[in-house]
């Protein structure tokens, strides 16, 4: 059944907004069991698949977007994108032999904290963050699919085509996945290049479904996702490097130029594997200087892209930033305070944009950060070349007293000398 045209989907969208989720409206079915899309009863994937096209880059946590989308299209459904900076993922249990799965993992590996719980026409979907890459996949177990990196979920309160709605089962929040779950999802495999990415379905735009591709303008992102996967699993730069190329040659339109790939993964391969970034306080930066190169700041279509509000934030975020060794906090809170913004409301409207080029993570204390890996990487480097400067200052120091002492002791002992020959020649 159709959705009344009435603002429970719009109100729920923009809660899903104010997590920090990005949303987009999905077409949904009629009540006759096909799709609201151009296809209509020929469509694979009814009440499933996005409107728009180019869904993940057009996603969006901006309240006047939104508003826009679901007052234009009042009965669709609505998508929440996974993966990305988000740090989302969803473990999608279908059916009886899903939930049997997961119970079976339960008791090999451990209990789950509460999360938020969704439950869907068959079985139930479970909200988590990660702060490792996950990839959507299909069939990881048994009745168990993921919907990570390049996927997303059909969310509360959309209809499914059988007529039974998305409803939350229980949680209110989105828990940190534990140890054991990011090691089962985070298992990266070459991916498949198939025409159903998410929820069976492609992009669609009204007409027309979209193959499953890494189109231009998302291959960066989605490499750089895959390497990070890899080198969490402890692999080198050359087998990451391996792995990425057939990536980019099965599902990037068009490829990447290999060179530019290598760079990829000799970056993430820098990393130490399953590391915690250790971050850094401001009132302990030894760097008191910032180097920031304009071209890759002014040059970046997002950064220009932005209204000139969100661009001055973005480079004030950046400073602090840099405070920190190229870290944030994640809250919400402690950006809205650190800004000084005028409006709390304002700042959750534009911050998507914003916040669009750092990564979401979790620290060596267990705390939600955000990382612009570039500036963490620049930073690193000079902290690295500055202890060794001191260290080297350090060294030289000694050796100059060293030599010092070295010096005054044998002018010492050849003084003392020509006195006992003084003294013998008296």
């Amino acid at each position: 059944m159709l959705m009344d045209p009435t603002s429970e989907v719009l109100d729920a969208a923009l809660k899903y907004a104010d997590m920090g989720l990005r949303v987009f409206p999905v077409f949904a079915p009629t009540p006759s069991g096909c799709c609201t899309c151009r296809q209509g009863s020929h469509c694979s994937s009814p009440g499933k698949h996005p409107r728009l096209r180019g869904w993940m880059t057009k996603a969006s946590s901006d309240e006047k977007q939104i508003r826009e989308w679901f007052t234009k299209y009042p009965t669709d459904n609505v998508g929440i994108v996974t993966g990305g900076p988000s740090g989302l993922f969803v473990i999608d249990l279908d059916g009886e032999d899903g939930v049997k799965s997961f119970e079976d993992l339960v008791e090999r590996h451990g209990d789950v904290p509460p999360t938020l719980t969704v439950r869907t026409a068959r079985g139930l979907h479970l909200y988590f963050y990660s702060t490792v890459p996950v990839r959507s996949r299909t069939a990881l177990f048994p009745g168990i699919d993921v919907r990570g990196d390049g996927g997303m979920v059909v969310a509360p309160p959309s209809v499914h085509k059988s007529g039974a709605r998305y409803t939350f089962e229980a949680g209110a929040q989105i828990a940190e996945a534990p140890t054991w779950i990011t090691e089962q999802v985070a298992a990266v495999e070459i991916p498949d290049v198939s025409p159903h990415p998410t929820e069976d379905h492609s992009a669609d735009d009204d007409d027309s479904h979209d193959s499953e591709i890494i189109p231009e303008g998302e291959r960066n992102t989605a490499l750089t996702c895959y390497a990070g996967a890899f080198r969490a699993q402890g692999q080198t730069f050359q087998e990451i490097r391996e792995q990425l190329l057939i990536i980019n040659a099965k599902n990037c339109k068009p490829p990447l130029p290999e060179q530019e790939v290598e760079g990829i993964a000799r970056s993430v391969a820098r990393y130490k594997p399953n590391g915690k970034r250790q971050r850094i306080r401001p009132d302990e930066n030894k760097l008191f200087w910032v180097k920031l190169e304009v071209n890759k700041i002014l040059g970046d279509p997002d950064i220009r892209l932005m209204k000139e509000e969100q661009r001055g934030w973005f480079m004030f975020l950046l400073l602090e930033a840099w405070k920190a060794g190229g870290t944030l906090p994640a809250d919400d809170r402690s950006l809205y305070v650190l800004l000084g913004c005028s409006s709390k409301q304002r700042w959750k409207r534009m911050k998507d944009e914003v916040l669009k080029k750092f990564r979401r993570e979790i620290d060596s204390e267990g705390n939600p950060i955000l990382v612009l890996d570039w500036m963490a990487e620049t930073y690193a480097e000079q902290l690295n070349a500055l202890n060794q400067r001191i260290s080297a200052g350090k060294k030289s120091g000694e050796a100059r007293a060293q030599k010092a002492a070295a010096s005054k002791k044998g002018a010492q002992a050849a003084s003392g000398a020509q006195m006992e020959a003084a003294s013998l020649t008296a």
